[in-house]
């Protein structure tokens, strides 16, 4: 009976261990990506401000254009199981200031309701000069399965990048179909093992692969 016990004891132990290993992992990722989507969107969103400056009357760029153009880049970065808040917390198309703070709001795969948030706060003129000089954008869409790519169906997720920026990796996909496997990796359009190294020059899409 003793032995009993102890086994189950021990066997709770260590479910408890990895579904808080699990939480806290998953977690990490959701924060990193949302730093990464966070810093990825603003600096797009002040190379667009910088390039039609200088086509056009500044003025046209009012603190709600840079807000509005900053949450519609965001928003295609971020997971689509998650609720997003986007801030900003200072917007000045004169000086070419944004600063603001996003919140993620999701599920754990356990069920439990969890939280990451960022801030950040950007100058166009803190930009690189060889971003400064690009001003052709490309996008990065991701699918759940290559039939998904290859049918033009809507993208799980999708990315606006500057040409010549290196690409951001998503995390793991959520909110999967039905007798969807374990995601394994990440596979560009020539069935290619995907590579996130390399700069971006084109527009891209990638799927995933489950087993």
């Amino acid at each position: 009976m003793k032995h009993i016990v102890f086994g189950l004891v021990t066997g709770s132990i260590a479910v408890m261990f990895v579904v808080m290993l699990s939480v806290f992992m998953d977690r990490n990722v959701r924060r990193e990506e949302l730093e990464n989507s966070l810093a990825e969107a603003m600096e797009t969103t002040m190379l667009a401000w910088q390039q039609e400056r200088q086509d056009m009357d500044h003025g046209e760029w009012t603190a709600e254009k840079l807000e509005k153009t900053l949450v519609q880049y965001l928003v295609g970065q971020i997971a689509s199981d998650s609720e997003l808040i986007v801030e900003v917390l200072a917007a000045d198309s004169e000086k070419g200031l944004l600063s603001a703070r996003a919140v993620e709001r999701f599920r754990y795969p356990v069920g439990q309701e969890g939280e990451v948030e960022c801030t950040r706060t950007i100058l166009a003129d803190s930009i690189e000069p060889a971003q400064q000089n690009s001003d052709r954008q490309h996008t990065v869409r991701f699918y759940l399965s290559r039939e998904d790519m290859e049918q033009g169906s809507t993208a799980y997720k999708q990315m606006v990048v500057m040409h010549g920026d290196s690409l951001i990796q998503p995390g793991e996909p959520r909110m999967l179909p039905e007798n969807t496997g374990s995601f394994v990796e990440w596979r560009d359009a020539g069935d290619y093992l995907a590579d996130f190294s390399q700069r971006v020059e084109e527009d891209l899409c990638y799927y995933a692969v489950f087993e």
